[in-house]
């Protein structure tokens, strides 16, 4: 049956209303074994350990290029891919790199420093064996909005030994066309080299989405809400920026003084001018969002409080001490974006009733860290009996001490271990399973957590300048008992695996049935038959629940689903050969693919974010998509049993059990 392909693949994404659990882990900090993290063999291995420990999401930090002390928060593009992530062992299999170019292996911290050179003079060793081909053309048509900006502005700087732009000479900083047309002709093949890696990223990003996604694992990213100032984005939308003549800011970004710092933060970002963005309906921010969610299902928003109201600091202050508090754009930008339901706002910090009211009038989903729960205030936020059902629950986040560092220095032990009842000495898993007996949806923990690991990995020790961003995971470490402890909790508290996974599975097929009807109906119109008396037959909705319902149960990629439900229907007709189980399963593969390449990716997007017509459009295309996934499935497995001089009787839809 060919809906399953479709139907299937719906099925299995996570969503951020679905009781579930996940993990936070930074590429970089994967075991790859080449200096840092990447999307190789080293991704592929911790996508099965959290499909093993009945995980639904894999949340990462900023994937853009790191910026001044290796931050991932401070990166010089809003929308690059980091090219550290791009895997040498996948370049070798490519043929572009011989094995004998692979550097010496190295599994320890990550050398920023030391790994620069190496993988520069790696990638450029694949580059010049590159040719650029269609799909090459096709990536840097689809990535032109931001593609050509950001190569132009790494070849700028690699020219210019790293200068900021604002030094660059009068043409270059002020984008004058004779300039910028001058440095593309001359830097042409050091822009070309920066596209070639984009490329890279973007295949081996899409290989993981498409690995993960056959597990039924979704990928939650993370938007810093400022960008850098020496950054392609300012430098190319200098009108969207607090700056000056010589493209200085005049404000700067950062949080006033509170109890933890008396001087508050000063973290230097130009200031938005949002009065410019709004002339613009917000495109820049639009555009970024539409590129972070095409590489993730969900996505993190930084500092969401700035959204509403935001400290701005003259550019001349040294500290965050003298500063105003000025509106931010509130629910004027979030309308104008869209993505409602994939947003996660990071509403820590100074947050205030007008913060809670932006976030819940779109629905996104706070954070909740355990960390803070334990400071003897019962009202507090943190407390579990507080949180939400529409949130997120961490035991921790980047920015926090792992929990066995926490617990070992700054925790209020006898608060914590009242609370807990435990002794401690399993801390982190006492953290681990109260995060996920939370009412919030989703329950997050950071990789270092189910490892029960010190404050030496800990990866970001905010107001520090050094030995940030560094750790990484040893080979091995993240061990089968360790998945299937974390499967067992996680399944003890409802967030999917065992019984859950199938009540869960068989509601969602059974919701599934009534377009299923209607495009039968309609497939069978095209034909000149009318289907109303099948329809009528409980016989033909308990196939189609067994079908689908046997696809759910299966497994979570889309061939096996596909040709188990296709086995269970064949068996119900009296209709079973392995030959025409290989013949049916293709075709409707085949059907699938045609149908949902055609306009999935674009169409469900934008019909969602209209609001209520763009849901009742999106209704009617999916039963038209269904409908021609089933005719044209059916054609398929006629055609080629005609090949094989076996002519089909009827299509598998046709044999539904009367």
């Amino acid at each position: 049956m060919g809906i399953l392909l479709s139907l299937a693949m719906a099925l299995q994404d996570p969503t951020l209303v679905e009781r579930s659990g996940g993990v936070l882990l930074h590429p970089t900090s994967l075991p790859s074994a080449y200096g840092v993290g990447d999307l190789g063999p080293a991704a592929t291995e911790f996508a099965d350990f959290l499909a093993r420990a009945g995980q639904r999401w894999w949340q990462t930090l900023p994937i853009t290029p790191p910026g001044p002390g290796h931050s991932p928060y401070a990166s010089p593009s809003a929308f690059a891919g980091n090219p550290f992530l791009v895997s040498p062992e996948t370049l070798v299999a490519e043929g572009r790199l011989a094995p004998s170019d692979l550097p010496a292996r190295s599994n320890g911290p990550v050398d920023y420093d030391a790994l620069r050179g190496s993988r520069e003079a790696l990638f450029r060793k694949a580059f010049a064996t590159f040719a650029p081909d269609a799909s090459f053309d096709r990536f840097r048509a689809e990535h032109a909005s931001w593609l050509s900006d950001w190569s132009l502005f790494a070849a700028l700087k690699q020219e210019r030994g790293g200068a900021p732009w604002w030094e660059w000479d009068a043409g270059l900083r002020t984008r004058d066309t004779a300039a910028l047309d001058a440095a593309r002709t001359r830097l042409a093949d050091e822009i070309r080299y920066h596209e070639f890696l984009q490329y890279q990223f973007d295949r081996q990003w899409t290989d993981l989405r498409r690995s993960l996604k056959a597990r039924g694992i979704g990928l939650i990213g993370d938007i810093p809400i400022y960008v850098a100032h020496d950054s392609a984005d300012v430098w190319s939308n200098p009108r969207l920026f607090e700056l000056d003549a010589t493209g200085r800011p005049t404000r700067v970004a950062g949080v006033p003084p509170d109890a933890f710092s008396a001087d508050g933060q000063r973290w230097g970002n130009p200031l938005y001018r949002w009065d410019e963005l709004k002339k613009t309906n917000y495109d820049w921010w639009t555009r970024r969002l539409d590129v972070t969610l095409k590489r993730f299902d969900a996505v993190r928003l930084d500092h969401f409080i700035g959204f509403q109201r935001y400290w701005a600091i003259p550019a001349d202050a040294p500290t965050a001490k003298t500063g105003a508090w000025l509106p931010g754009p509130g629910a004027d930008l979030f309308a104008a974006v869209g993505h409602k339901g994939r947003i996660i706002a990071e509403d820590l910090g100074s947050v205030t009733p007008e913060v809670h009211a932006l976030r819940d009038r779109f629905g996104f989903p706070g954070m909740r860290v355990l960390q803070f729960a334990f400071d003897g205030t019962p009202e507090s936020d943190y407390h579990l009996k507080n949180h939400p059902r529409n949130a997120v629950v961490y035991t921790g986040t980047h920015d926090n001490n792992t929990t066995r560092g926490w617990f070992d220095t700054d925790a209020p032990r006898r608060n914590v271990l009242a609370h807990l009842g435990r002794d401690g000495k399993s801390i982190h898993w006492d953290l681990v399973a109260e995060a996920h007996k939370s009412p919030a949806t989703l329950a997050i923990v950071p990789a270092q957590d189910l490892l029960g690991l010190g404050a030496d990995a800990r990866m970001n020790a905010p107001g520090l300048a050094k030995g940030n961003w560094a750790w990484r995971l040893k080979p091995g470490e993240l061990t089968s008992a360790i998945a299937d402890r974390l499967r067992t909790v996680t399944e003890a508290n409802g967030r999917g695996g065992g019984a859950n996974d199938v009540a869960r599975g068989v509601g969602r097929e059974a919701g599934g049935l009534a377009p299923f009807g209607l495009a039968f109906l309609l497939k069978e119109a095209v034909k000149g038959n009318n289907a109303l008396p099948e329809l009528a037959k409980p016989s033909f909705w308990g196939g189609a629940l067994v079908f689908t319902g046997a696809s759910r149960l299966a497994g979570r990629g889309t061939v096996l689903p596909l040709a188990a439900g296709m086995a269970a229907m064949q068996l119900l007709a009296g209709d079973f050969s392995w030959s025409r189980l290989v013949t049916s399963t293709g075709a409707f593969l085949a059907a699938g693919v045609a149908v949902s390449a055609i306009a999935d990716g674009l169409l469900y997007p934008m019909l969602f974010a209209a609001g209520p017509p763009g849901w009742i459009a999106a209704g009617a295309y999916t039963v038209a998509k269904l409908a021609a996934t089933l005719y044209l499935g059916e054609k398929i497995e006629e055609w080629w049993g005609r090949a094989r001089h076996a002519p089909s009787r009827e299509g598998v839809v046709r044999k539904l059990p009367r």
